[in-house]
């Protein structure tokens, strides 16, 4: 099989998490699985990028990576490879300061997450944070990234409890971003959700999610404590777990349409 290269390196930096969103099981995780990639960790990945396409790094994970105290150099270090870099934050802890850090770093773009164009739905969705700091940070941010090469995204994650905001919400932030995107509410949580049905995904010859402990996973869905390991970037070379026996054969698998559990969980229909 022909050796393949993911086009987008996922690196959970960290774990932790500001916030108890109601949509995610971010909040049951054990504490032993919250913790930060050392920063040397994430130079020696970054540094085996060398390949002849190369992919954009996103420093996101099943965390919030403004906790990461590493977070700029981790930027600047992408941008001195001449790597793109991104990340998915809630922003309540973007501040000015950081935000003109990471553009003076390098950022290629950011997606910054906000669900409610109320503060009370807002606030009953991502629990634990302020709607007017963010509403504020936000904005300040986009003054920002107006003036500079770096790319914001409002992401928005639909669910029954903002769908009657949805329309103000998109048209508000349409224009006070470069783009708007939309998830639809995944699984995470029981009793939220019964099933997420998406298109048959690429990501098993697009993408690559390394685990803040180093496992390498099937994807961004496949979290711990009950995630698919198929290898360990403190034991094996990025590009050889990416073409390893167990790898090549999730790709022929998915080909005949025989999906690993993740997939089932969350993506595929049975």
């Amino acid at each position: 099989m022909k050796k393949v290269t993911p086009n987008i390196l996922k690196i959970e930096v960290t774990t932790r998490c500001n916030a108890n969103c109601i949509f995610c099981s971010h909040r049951f995780l054990n504490k032993k699985h919250l913790k930060d990639m050392p920063f040397d960790t994430v130079k020696m990945l970054i540094d085996q990028t060398n390949w002849r396409w190369k992919p954009e790094i996103q420093l996101s994970g099943f965390g919030e990576p403004t906790l990461y105290p590493d977070l700029v150099k981790a930027v600047r270090y992408c941008h001195k490879k001449g790597l793109k870099s991104s990340f998915n934050t809630n922003g309540f802890l973007l501040t000015r300061d950081l935000m003109d850090q990471l553009i003076k770093a390098g950022l290629s773009q950011f997606r910054f997450a906000i669900d409610g164009y109320s503060k009370k739905t807002y606030e009953s969705l991502r629990r634990g944070l302020n709607f007017e700091t963010v509403l504020y940070n936000a904005l300040d941010a986009w003054g920002l990234c107006r003036k500079s090469k770096t790319r914001m995204i409002i992401l928005n994650v639909i669910c029954k409890e903002n769908e009657n905001e949805f329309i103000l919400l998109k048209d508000f932030w349409s224009r006070h971003s470069h783009k708007f995107e939309v998830n639809q509410e995944m699984p995470f949580v029981q009793g939220r959700v019964e099933q997420f049905y998406s298109d048959i995904c690429d990501h098993f010859w697009t993408q690559m999610q390394v685990r803040v402990n180093g496992d390498v996973v099937i994807c961004c869905l496949d979290f711990p404590p009950n995630y698919t390991k198929l290898g360990n970037v403190y034991e094996t070379p990025l590009l050889e777990i990416y073409n390893s026996p167990s790898f090549n054969k999730l790709r022929l698998n998915f080909k005949k349409s025989i999906y690993p559990d993740v997939c089932y969980r969350y993506c595929v229909r049975k």
